[in-house]
């Protein structure tokens, strides 16, 4: 159901007069492209935000997870695209999920390791992007591997003594892809539910946003973003179900 958009509404969302998006440009399933000219379904939402409550937009772009959740709980950006991980959520309010995306582990490929729970034992090593949603959630639930984070997991794994980079599937993928000495896990250790977060104590911009994404999941306009920046094995989120 649309939510009817008013001054009160526009001020609320974007007190700067402009719509302000934290775009994450380390994670190229929601931008691709650079700080000056990024693209993708995160781009592309912000820009049908900003149709919508009719304000121009700026998307101000990070090289990392963190950065992004920063931006908005400083007040630089009026809107993020993040994960939905718990340990956001006291400073922040979620949209239902646009985007589903694998954890998913990479290892050598001549190890016998073939499941994450082969992982989560004594004396093995993981490595994870400070700051990430997946580092968070490994931080909560291994309970016997040693979670071991940096700026460039890639570098720790290469520099030995670890056991498996943590991370987004695709890019996973991808890295093994070039490289033949290394494989990603059928299994996924999680499934992260990426949303559009906004300050905490704005639940009508955020009654805005969610309405908006919810009608943009069904009329195909997340779909065709994915499939626009070369994501078409992406999962888009089922729609919410009513509380």
């Amino acid at each position: 159901m649309s939510v009817v958009v008013d001054d009160q509404l526009r001020s609320g969302i974007a007190p700067a007069g402009r719509l302000r998006a934290a775009i994450n440009l380390a994670n190229p399933l929601l931008a691709q492209g650079t700080a000056d000219a990024p693209r993708g379904v995160s781009v592309d939402l912000t820009a049908e935000f900003g149709r919508r409550l009719d304000v121009p937009v700026e998307h101000v772009a990070f090289d990392a997870a963190g950065k992004v959740v920063e931006a908005l709980k400083d007040g630089t950006c009026d809107i993020a695209f993040m994960a939905a991980d718990p340990s956001r959520a006291a400073d922040f309010l979620f949209s239902p999920p646009y985007l589903l995306i694998e954890g998913a582990y990479l290892v050598e490929a001549r190890t016998t390791l073939s499941s994450p729970a082969e992982l989560d034992a004594a004396g093995r090593k993981i490595a994870a992007t400070k700051g990430t949603a997946y580092a968070q959630y490994l931080a909560r639930n291994l309970k016997q591997a040693e979670l071991v984070l940096s700026d460039d997991a890639f570098a720790s794994f290469r520099a030995g003594g670890i056991d498996a980079v943590a991370g987004i599937r695709q890019p996973l993928v991808s890295y093994a892809a070039a490289h033949p000495d290394v494989r990603v896990l059928a299994q996924r250790f999680m499934e992260i539910s990426q949303v559009v977060a906004l300050p905490a104590g704005k639940p009508r911009a955020a009654g805005f946003v969610g309405a908006t994404i919810e009608e943009l999941k069904a009329s195909g306009f997340v779909r065709g973003a994915l499939d626009r920046s070369g994501h078409a094995d992406a999962l888009v989120a089922p729609a919410a179900t009513a509380s």
